[in-house]
C-alpha cells in the first residue's frame, strides 16, 4: 500500500509540476493597464500543431470611461463688506473698521476714557487714521478684544 501511495504522489507530482511549466511557456498575459482606449482585443489563433483551422473572435473595443463633469467650488467671500458695517451705527450696535479689521465696541462705548461721543462720530465707519492718531499700545491691543472679522474686499 505504502508503494501505491508513493507512486500516486510522484506521478501526480510530475504531472503538477509539467502543467506548471507548460502553463509558465505557453501563457501570454494582457494587462489592461496597458490598453489604451481604442485598443482591442486580439483574435484567437489556432494553437501550434493544431489541425483545427483559426476561429476569428469579435475584437472587444475597450472604451474611455466617461467623466462626470465637476463643478468649481463655490467661493464664499470672507468678511463683512463696508455696507454690513455701515449698518452697525448706533450706539447699541457699534462697529468700526481699523486697519482692514473690523471691531464690534458697544459692550466698550461706556468705557472709553476720550468720552462716547468720539466712539459714536465712527460707529459703521473707517477710523483707521484717528483711531492710529490718538491711541497707544494698550489702546491697540485692548482693540483686539472686540475683533468680529476682516473687512471683505
Amino acid at each position: 500500500m505504502k508503494k501505491l501511495t508513493a507512486f500516486f504522489i510522484i506521478f501526480f507530482g510530475a504531472a503538477l509540476g509539467a502543467l506548471f511549466i507548460f502553463a509558465i511557456f505557453n501563457f501570454n498575459p494582457v494587462s489592461y493597464s496597458d490598453l489604451q482606449p481604442t485598443d482591442t482585443v486580439a483574435t484567437v489563433d489556432t494553437v501550434p500543431g493544431s489541425s483545427a483551422p483559426n476561429v476569428p473572435v469579435d475584437p472587444v473595443v475597450i472604451e474611455p470611461t466617461p467623466t462626470v463633469p465637476v463643478e468649481p467650488p463655490v467661493v464664499v467671500p470672507s468678511g463683512l463688506t463696508a455696507i454690513e458695517v455701515a449698518t452697525h451705527n448706533t450706539a447699541s450696535d457699534c462697529y468700526l473698521i481699523v486697519k482692514g479689521k473690523v471691531y464690534d465696541v458697544t459692550n466698550y462705548i461706556d468705557q472709553h476714557p476720550g468720552g462716547k461721543q468720539n466712539i459714536y462720530n465712527y460707529c459703521g465707519k473707517e477710523s483707521s487714521t484717528t483711531f492710529a492718531n490718538i491711541h497707544s499700545n494698550f489702546a491697540w491691543n485692548l482693540l483686539a478684544d472686540y475683533y468680529v472679522d476682516d473687512l471683505a474686499q
